[in-house]
């Protein structure tokens, strides 16, 4: 767990929840141990953005409603610039533009990254920004790509895989095919 993440999940309401449902003992040793500032990609955080080929990327409307949407392309679609950004094709899909639209409001994101058959999940904090395809090298060779998402990540973590269901190897093979 980063620092990071620390600061930016842990609020004041988030540790009283904890104390008022017990679970304050449980959390306690990885939010308040002092642990060294890791804001950007860890090497094992770099190889799992390289290897997904499946995220749900979250952004908040100018009314403050929460919007979760998948994202899905090859293996790979999620290019990995440096430790504190990473970029990725956007297309048009149905039309709706609803992330695109909230990113003009507030630049705050979140990805969610899940491996079912390996069992692990990588959450994702950062600002997100809207570019045209051309001025984005790695995504202007993207037939139909017309936007990409330039996300500038602020806090990363490996989360519990306890909850994750377990899912059948074909399904997974058919599922999320690259």
């Amino acid at each position: 767990m980063t620092r990071a993440y620390v600061n930016l999940a842990f609020t004041p309401n988030v540790t009283v929840a904890q104390d008022q449902w017990g679970t304050s003992a449980q959390v306690a040793p990885a939010r308040d141990h002092d642990i060294e500032a890791q804001d950007g990609l860890t090497p094992p955080a770099v190889a799992f953005v390289r290897q997904t080929n499946s995220a749900f990327l979250a952004t908040v409307n100018s009314e403050g409603w929460p919007y979760v949407q998948h994202r899905g392309g090859q293996r790979g679609f999620i290019h990995v610039l440096d430790e504190k950004k990473i970029v990725m094709p956007d297309f048009d899909g149905n039309g709706q533009l609803l992330t695109v639209g909230n990113l003009a409001t507030s630049s705050r994101a979140m990805l969610l990254l899940i491996d079912f058959k390996a069992k692990r999940r990588l959450k994702l904090w950062g600002h997100a920004r809207v570019v045209p395809a051309k001025e984005c090298e790695v995504v202007v060779e993207l037939e139909g790509a017309r936007r990409a998402l330039i996300f500038e990540i602020q806090a990363m973590n490996f989360n519990c895989p306890a909850y994750l269901p377990e899912i059948a190897d074909e399904i997974v093979t058919s599922f999320f095919a690259t």
